[in-house]
């Protein structure tokens, strides 16, 4: 018990077998891209492992599969998990690409892999998605073309979006009409859409005011999507016509953190009953 003592601390409210965090490397392994860098940190929490890793690529990340193993010696305890261990509900915990020198970024749920491993996915490889649309609260639409939306004439109203894959199934999404030769914008929100084809975007008026008529509009939609390995992604529909369709890309040198928990097998929850 001694030597328990000095290697674990006890919570003193919950019982909660709580160790000091350790490093370790946590065995990264990525697709659509090389690692140049990897840190991770663990400690145990009752039962579970809790692990918090930081990963750095030296390519330009195309999209694909991080996997990384817990620490070595142990096994994820799949008798705890409830949920259907490839589904979304079993999360055990957020992962983030992130670019440093922008703030933007993506997030996803860590899922389950192997015994010794879980997972996430992320692509850059936007959905097949093809937009039109239809004011349905005042102003026009002289024409359009797939995400873009020309010469929209009224100031503010609800655009409905239809698309030709499940786009908006996750919540929320906003979207940003703009003026792609000024500074005018406005921006909403989708209020309501039915999973499979069409999202009505209700758009306000921007302080500095609104695009006029025939000016050429472009729609910015950014949204989440899930798919079979339950990723979620942030993609931007631009206005400019560069980058349309194309999700925002991580460069090199660009980093991917997670923190997560995980239960172990033969681990006990408190140190004692």
């Amino acid at each position: 018990m001694n030597f328990l003592r000095r290697l674990l601390h006890l919570e003193r409210h919950t019982g909660v077998l709580v160790s000091d965090w350790k490093s370790w490397t946590p065995g990264t392994a990525i697709t659509g891209g090389t690692i140049s860098e990897q840190v991770g940190k663990w400690r145990r929490v009752g039962n579970e492992m809790e692990m918090k890793i930081k990963v750095k690529w030296s390519t330009i990340f195309t999209g694909g599969t991080f996997t990384f193993d817990i620490v070595p010696g142990y096994s994820i305890d799949t008798t705890e998990i409830l949920t259907p261990l490839n589904s979304a509900s079993t999360n055990f915990g957020r992962a983030y690409l992130f670019d440093d020198s922008t703030n933007r970024g993506v997030e996803g749920s860590i899922t389950y892999s192997s015994a010794t491993a879980v997972k996430i996915v992320f692509t850059r490889n936007h959905p097949s998605v093809s937009f039109s649309a239809v004011l349905s609260v005042g102003g026009s639409i002289d024409s359009q073309n797939g995400s873009w939306l020309d010469s929209v004439s009224n100031s503010s109203g609800i655009y409905t979006l239809t698309y030709t894959s499940g786009f908006f199934a996750d919540t929320p999404a906003i979207a940003a009409i703009a003026d792609a030769t000024s500074t005018h914008a406005r921006i909403g929100q989708v209020v309501d859409y039915n999973g499979t084809t069409s999202a009505r975007i209700s758009t306000v008026n921007a302080s500095n005011g609104s695009p006029t008529n025939n000016d050429v509009q472009g729609v910015t939609v950014f949204a989440t999507r899930q798919g079979n390995d339950y990723w979620r992604n942030l993609y931007q529909y631009s206005y400019d016509g560069i980058d349309t369709g194309t999700p925002y890309p991580f460069q090199d040198d660009d980093w991917f953190y997670a923190h997560f928990r995980v239960p172990i097998v033969g681990w006990s929850a408190k140190l004692r009953g």
